[in-house]
């Protein structure tokens, strides 16, 4: 006979149908997220193409459909004049000698401090508007020689500058053929310099409505995330053994906040005196706290993945990342950007991939479904990929959808963690109706029992009262018998007492061996039943109790089993005992039911992998009133008591620290016991 082991949960069996409308179901939730980000994403978004390049010095902007479009002018558009601050009539007048330099030329970077300027062709008799994240970190801007707002203060030097980054947006009428836009800037205080980002163009109600919707999105988006974060917060709170829901919270609210503070910087919006350089050290420090809670989210939701002191080193690096930030000058730490956000990675990465190999290996613990771990490692994989990406989106000023990309990936893993949540949800429901289905299994079975136990009292009251009469009988008799004896006055009177009392005797022979036979008919009931329905019908009983010791149960049953004949309610018993035992020695492990053919007979096994049993306990483990963990000492005595009158054996197998394994046979049919031989020869 062919035999294979199937792994299974207790709802498993014919659930196909059931999971295929659940696979239907996230597949349409995921379809409905991607349908409201389409929508919304089209919506709040102005068509802005790219300018065409400069030629002949100046960008010609007069194809451009500027009633329903706005134009993006790229940075590598600008001319650099690196190391002197010039005025629009300097260039008017020709004083500007120096050399301009392309800002895209092989090599160059943004100075200290300098001059920028561009020429467009715009169509006339219009009012435009230019919007932008200044340039890093503070400037000046002219257009056609009239000078506005400036943001923060310019200088030629670090003690002189004052650093500020923000959106600006400023309205124009052009008054020549050509429009000059000229930027002086200074970039002391981060140690990469400065940067120079693109800028749109259009008219006012576009440019408006434009920053409106940058405005709106990220609002939406953080609100969205602010909002996730306390939904999840608030979970942990009533479910506190779920570290999981905390980290995932805390990294909500850094990817939040940093999402106001990288790209367009708006948390100037919400804050507009905060001062530069405590906006950056809090970007660093939510770029810490991101990859830190990640780890730790990791970790928690799928413990012994990392060692702990990994863990430990890791949160004092991020420490120590945190206090560096806090104590050195921007133009110091900012040198080891690079350095510090590879050291995130690298052990976010290393986390990740251990998560993913162990559970190709199919050696994962977690008290998530595997459908639940499929969604989570899904999520953490693009989380983690758009997070790697955001480095580069925000060093190049590129964004997704107007968003920044930790928080687009973010959403995502939002999403995908609802979807798990539901999941569990809906799994936790399932293990409540069966908790209160076996409750109420129990609740009738001790009802039957109460009945049967007054049916038991008034047996032995009627037994007592039958058995009563022919001892007093015999007695009597046998008192009045003695003392014809001892008078001497036997005669035929004496015979008949006798005989009186060797009748009553053989009735209350009758009456013990009646007593005997209903005994026997009332314990011994006897019938052909199926192995598989047997362990199962334990395994909905016991999963309740598995699970408050934080204990999975996994069933292991070979196909095609003979059935058994046995009193069904007492094997439950032993299963039933055995679980207990399992679970009294195990935290946070997985029990095991098994069911096979050996040796002619039905060998179950139930199994744990918690803290073993003490070898000096193993020999006496089936005696009556020896326990190793307090309890009574009768567990395994009654099941070797009911295994014994099985006709079969029970025997027991324990490494400490490594789990326990409890066998029991019972004999198979004749006629299944020769064919399950036949088979296997």
């Amino acid at each position: 006979m062919i035999k294979r082991g199937v792994d299974m949960s207790i709802n498993a069996g014919s659930d196909k149908i059931k999971k295929g409308v659940a696979a239907l179901r996230m597949a349409a939730y995921l379809l409905a997220v991607v349908l409201v980000f389409a929508v919304v994403s089209f919506l709040c978004t102005v068509n802005a193409p790219v300018a065409p390049s400069p030629y002949n010095g100046a960008v010609n902007l007069t194809g451009v459909d500027f009633g329903n479009e706005i134009a993006t002018i790229q940075n590598t558009y600008f001319t650099m004049y690196p190391g002197a601050f010039y005025l629009p009539e300097e260039f008017a007048a020709g004083k500007v000698t120096q050399a301009g330099i392309p800002y895209d030329s092989p090599g160059e970077v943004l100075s200290d401090y300098g001059t920028l300027r561009i020429l467009l062709i715009l169509p006339q008799d219009e009012v435009y508007a230019i919007a932008g994240k200044n340039v890093s970190y503070a400037q000046r801007l002219f257009i056609d020689g009239k000078e506005y707002a400036p943001i923060g203060v310019t200088g030629d030097s670090i003690e002189t500058v004052t650093p500020k980054a923000t959106r600006f947006v400023e309205s124009f009428q052009p008054t020549g053929d050509t429009t000059e836009i000229t930027i002086q800037y200074s970039a002391f205080v981060y140690a990469d310099g400065g940067g120079l980002y693109p800028f749109v163009i259009g008219y006012v109600r576009n440019v408006a409505r434009n920053e409106q919707l940058k405005v709106f999105r990220i609002t939406a988006v953080t609100a969205a995330l602010v909002t996730a974060a306390l939904f999840f917060f608030g979970l942990f709170l009533f479910f506190p053994k779920g570290r999981y829901l905390l980290w995932f919270a805390l990294l909500g609210v850094c990817v939040a906040l940093r999402g106001l503070l990288t790209s367009d910087k708006f948390i100037m919006l919400l804050l507009p005196n905060l001062d530069w350089y405590l906006a950056v050290r809090m970007e660093f420090a939510t770029n810490c706290g991101m990859a830190l809670f990640a780890a730790l989210y990791l970790n928690s939701l799928f413990p012994g993945v990392a060692h702990r002191w990994a863990m430990r080193g890791f949160a004092a690096f991020c420490a120590s990342h945190l206090l560096f930030i806090s104590l050195t000058p921007t133009a110091f730490f900012t040198r080891y950007t690079a350095w510090l956000v590879g050291g995130y990675a690298v052990f976010v990465s290393c986390l990740l991939l251990a998560v993913l190999i162990t559970a190709l290996g199919q050696k994962l613990t977690s008290p998530l479904s595997d459908a639940e771990q499929i969604l989570f490692l899904f999520g953490l994989v693009i989380y983690a990929s758009f997070s790697v990406f955001g480095i580069y989106g925000h060093q190049n000023s590129l964004s997704l959808w107007g968003l920044d990309y930790p928080q687009v990936g973010m959403i995502v893993f939002l999403f995908l963690n609802m979807l798990a949540l539901v999941l569990g949800f809906a799994r936790t429901e399932r293990e409540l109706d069966e908790a209160r289905r076996s409750e109420r299994e129990m609740e009738e079975t001790n009802r039957m029992l109460e009945r049967l136990d007054k049916l038991r009292s008034d047996f032995l009251a009627n037994i007592s009262h039958e058995i009563k009469t022919p001892l007093t009988v015999a007695d009597g008799f046998a008192q009045y018998t003695l003392a014809q004896i001892e008078n001497g006055s036997v005669g035929e009177d004496t015979k008949e007492n006798l005989r009186l009392i060797s009748k009553e005797s053989v009735r209350l022979a009758e009456l013990a061996e009646g007593l005997l036979r209903v005994s026997a008919d009332m314990a011994w009931d006897r019938r052909l039943t199926s192995v598989e329905e047997v362990i199962k019908r334990a395994a909905a009983t016991c999963r309740p109790i598995l699970a408050k010791n934080n204990n999975w149960l996994n069933l292991r049953i070979e196909d095609g089993l003979p059935p058994v004949r046995v009193n069904e309610n007492m094997i439950h018993q032993v299963i039933l005992n055995l679980a207990v035992n399992a679970n009294n020695h195990t935290q946070g492990g997985t029990v095991t039911f098994s069911g096979a053919v050996r040796e002619g007979a039905a060998a179950f096994t139930v199994s744990d992998n918690g803290r073993g049993i003490n070898p000096e306990l193993l020999s006496e483990a089936f005696k009556r009133q020896v326990s190793g963990g307090g309890g009574t000492g009768l567990g395994l005595a009654i099941c070797k008591e009911i295994i014994d009158l099985h006709n079969g054996w029970i025997t027991i197998e324990s490494t400490p620290g490594a789990g326990t394994t409890v066998t029991f046979t019972l004999p198979l049919e004749k006629e299944n016991a020769n064919a399950t031989d036949h088979t296997d020869d």
